[in-house]
């Protein structure tokens, strides 16, 4: 029984690392106001100008002109807003302008740390059955 707990525990440990190491990202739509090398202005469908960082990891279409309509993937990181994926709307371009680019990355690793606690739990039982056997049968370590 002790050991079941153990191993319960220890997969509710991982899940939860899980959890905390997923990092949430948020999206907004809006137009181009202004877009260098190092950052991203867009004017929101309310109205309200955001600022983004930009750098070398921001995927981006190679042209965006003021006033292009544009979808920002992006994460709030130490007091900035960072712009992760930014795509072009409503157009004829949309198409080739993002073929060049990478896909999102929108896979979880929760879903393997799940699996590690799994096979983790699951080798725990197979080696107190196995365990509970040999002992039946007077083995002796």
């Amino acid at each position: 029984m002790k050991r079941s707990m153990t191993a319960l525990l220890g997969l509710v440990m991982l899940l939860s690392i899980g959890t905390l190491m997923a990092q949430s990202a948020s999206y907004i739509s809006g137009t181009v106001v202004s877009s260098t090398d190092t950052t991203l202005v867009i004017r929101t469908d309310s109205g309200e100008e955001m600022t983004f960082n930009v750098d070398s990891a921001t995927i981006r279409p190679t042209s965006m002109a003021v006033g292009s309509r544009i979808d920002v993937e992006y994460h709030a990181a130490d007091g900035a807003n960072h712009a992760a994926q930014v795509r072009l709307v409503g157009s004829a371009t949309t198409t080739a302008a993002n073929s060049n680019e990478k896909l999102p990355q929108t896979a979880s690793p929760l879903v393997t740390i799940g699996l590690v606690g799994l096979a983790a739990l699951g080798s725990s039982f197979v080696l107190r059955q196995w365990s509970r056997r040999r002992s039946a049968a007077g083995f002796r370590h």
